[in-house]
């Protein structure tokens, strides 16, 4: 994690899947990131899944998971077991909520209810269920997010 004043080069806000995912790939590319996580990683596989759901894409389709056989088609208990193992090689901080992300300078800050992160770029990995009270500019992350993400507005919300 960077110190006071520093700029880390990227944050991901979201230990789900699409949230560990992104951190192999910087990972992978060398670059230093954190990823933050209201919960636990994988905190809605664990927690919003059936006992008896299963990944409808076949093992040949989801290789972030590890080897599997190709027709492969994954419990809830398997996939969060995997996910597990793939978080405990990433920099997540679980139980850290982001709760504002504002456009600042050359880059972005982000804020917890303990601390202010400075980050060259955000990758906003929450799913599609955490943008409650949604307003033009303003969403569950905090004032200005829209205009942070190039003043897109939430798919679901665009006129």
């Amino acid at each position: 994690m960077s110190r006071p004043g520093q700029m880390i080069d990227c944050v991901v806000v979201g230990g789900g899947p699409a949230g560990i995912a992104a951190s192999v790939a910087l990972a992978g590319r060398g670059v230093a990131h954190v990823v933050f996580e209201a919960g636990r990683a994988g905190q809605t596989w664990r927690t919003q899944r059936w006992g008896s759901f299963r990944l409808n894409t076949p093992g040949w389709t989801t290789r972030l998971l590890g080897e599997l056989p190709r027709d492969a088609y994954l419990s809830g208990g398997e996939v969060i077991g995997r996910l597990a193992r793939l978080a405990a090689t990433a920099p997540i901080r679980e139980g850290v909520r982001v709760t504002g992300l504002a456009p600042a300078g050359a880059g972005y800050v982000l804020r917890t209810p303990d601390e202010e992160i400075r980050a060259r770029t955000v990758v906003v990995a929450t799913g599609t269920r955490t943008f409650r009270g949604y307003r033009a500019g303003q969403d569950a992350l905090g004032a200005g997010h829209a205009a942070a993400l190039g003043g897109l507005p939430h798919p679901q919300r665009a006129a």
